[in-house]
């Protein structure tokens, strides 16, 4: 997602966004897995899906709903101090991104929850899907004494969240080789491992961020499959779901 110069008010205007509805989750640039509908964050039980409501759900007109059921997904890239192009935004501008999507009911979820249909958004929100492409050092990383960056991507959301605890912390990374700058396969199973265990997506974007419309069908294949092989041997059992499509002419 790219930022416009914000307004007098001074929030940022989006310039740059992928919707879509709900019941056309499959013709987003990405593509999953196959799996089960029961499985992952905020799955229903069985029990939860045959029982009949306590109570009947609220008139949507009273909740303001989004009854069009469409899905902003906002791209990011770049979290930068110097902002040099269109793929980067500040730390301040990120904060400002997420308090205005607070202040209009968004909520935020992830693309795999999306696409399978397991979340659960509270009456009169609408859903939006935070992603981040490239694994760029200003969306994860940590100080020197271990603990999250706050003026990363991730420690902005959680700082968020810490202050707004209706609005989840959750995003998913399309990452590449590398991600987030690590320079050791230890660093990289670290990072990976801690966004996992926090209830983020980490997602494929292939390995070395290929320009897909240049190779064949079988380097296509070999690009997600060394992404994938480098997620699971960073969290054994973890494998993407989702990837995202770098394709151009």
């Amino acid at each position: 997602m790219t930022i416009e110069p914000s307004g007098n008010d001074g929030i940022p205007t989006f310039s740059r966004r992928r919707v879509l509805g709900t019941g056309l989750a499959g013709a987003l640039a990405l593509a999953t897995t196959a799996c089960s509908p029961t499985t992952g964050r905020g799955a229903a039980s069985p029990a939860s899906r045959t029982d009949p409501p306590s109570s009947p759900p609220p008139d949507p007109a009273t909740v303001h709903a989004n009854e069009l059921g469409l899905v902003p997904i906002l791209m990011h890239h770049r979290i930068v101090e110097q902002v040099d192009s269109e793929f980067d935004m500040t730390p301040a501008y990120f904060r400002a991104e997420l308090q205005r999507l607070y202040r209009e009911n968004y909520h935020p979820v992830r693309t795999l929850d999306l696409v399978r249909r397991t979340f659960t958004v509270p009456a009169g929100k609408t859903p939006v899907v935070l992603t981040f492409d490239d694994g760029s050092p200003g969306q994860f990383g940590y100080r020197p004494d271990g603990t999250i960056n706050p003026e990363c991507g991730v420690g902005i959301l959680l700082d968020f969240h810490a202050a707004h605890r209706d609005f989840p912390a959750v995003a998913s990374f399309y990452i590449n080789r590398d991600p987030f700058g690590t320079t050791t396969a230890q660093d990289a199973a670290r990072a990976l491992a801690d966004l996992h265990t926090r209830g983020f997506e980490i997602g494929n974007h292939t390995y070395d961020h290929a320009n897909l419309s240049t190779l064949s069908a079988e380097q296509v294949q070999a690009e997600f499959a060394r992404l994938a092989q480098l997620v699971t041997a960073a969290v054994p059992g973890l494998n993407p779901h989702t990837m995202a499509l770098l394709c151009y002419a």
